[in-house]
């Protein structure tokens, strides 16, 4: 199951307002994050007015912010509502993400090798694509993660061998990848991770 229909269904940002509910830890999840040992992390379930909701915390219980999509640009706003973080394509072709202080992000693609780099240029880390999986490295093409799919999910294992993250309806390694990046909030990673889930195809 893809996010992609639901996020292809947002409204544009000025149609969609902060729900005051908390997230429902039983409601159906679009895509999940859980670590090593299955314990759930993060969740982003449906939300009123066609957005997604990002759950975070004990059992994903806590209201983190919604994304929302019109189509052409990806939007975090927080649980009050504020901007967080806006995706869109730029003149460059690479993927610029802004927020409330200004630029936050930018993604150059070449072939198989991703940098997300942050406004300096300093990259919060690089991921080379190989078929379906992938290789997370740091600023100092250090090895954060590898990632590879294990039926329909997502699996990011450490340098060590341990498992790191278990990234349940994610079926991209590339999108799975934005969780190896520590650099960047959770909140942030869900949305690059869901921004690629929609434009990767």
């Amino acid at each position: 199951m893809k996010p992609i229909a639901v996020l292809v269904a947002c409204a544009a940002l000025g149609g969609c307002h902060h729900s005051a509910r908390t997230c429902a830890p039983g409601a159906p999840a679009k895509l999940e994050l859980r670590d090593g040992a299955g314990a759930l992390l993060a969740a982003v379930r449906p939300a009123e007015g066609g957005a997604l909701e990002l759950c975070t915390g004990d059992n994903a219980a806590a209201l983190a912010g919604q994304v929302i999509s019109d189509g052409k640009v990806v939007t975090l706003v927080d649980a009050s509502g504020a901007l967080a973080l806006r995706l869109s394509v730029g003149p460059t072709g690479d993927l610029q993400g802004s927020g409330a202080h200004g630029a936050r992000l930018r993604v150059h693609r070449q072939g198989d090798a991703v940098r997300v780099l942050q406004p300096d240029g300093v990259p919060f880390g690089a991921i080379a694509l190989s078929g379906k999986a992938a290789i997370v490295t740091d600023a100092a093409s250090r090895p954060l993660a590898t990632v590879a799919p294990s039926d329909g999910d997502e699996i990011l294992t450490a340098p060590d061998g341990a498992t790191r993250y278990h990234v349940v309806r994610a079926p991209s390694a590339l999108a799975a990848s934005a969780f190896a990046l520590p650099k960047l909030s959770l909140p942030e990673r869900l949305t690059l991770c869901l921004y690629w889930l929609l434009w990767s195809h």
